[in-house]
């Protein structure tokens, strides 16, 4: 809830392509977020596997991240 609504989707987004058990283990990122450390939860979100198998949409998501 205390997310805005552009980091909110980024979230989301996650949720769905991931599912939340796979979401929920990204432990740092949302830590981050947690402490509204936007930079850190988009280097993280940057630093998985997902970025990995899919490079162009967690670049743009981490953008969204920072903003």
């Amino acid at each position: 809830d205390e997310l805005d609504p552009v980091r909110q989707s980024v979230v989301v987004q996650l949720c769905f392509q991931l599912g939340w058990p796979r979401l929920s283990g990204f432990n740092r990122m949302l830590t981050a977020l947690s402490k509204q450390d936007y930079e850190t939860a988009a280097a993280e979100l940057l630093d998985s596997r997902f970025a990995q198998q899919v490079p162009a949409r967690a670049a743009r998501l981490a953008e969204k991240m920072v903003r």
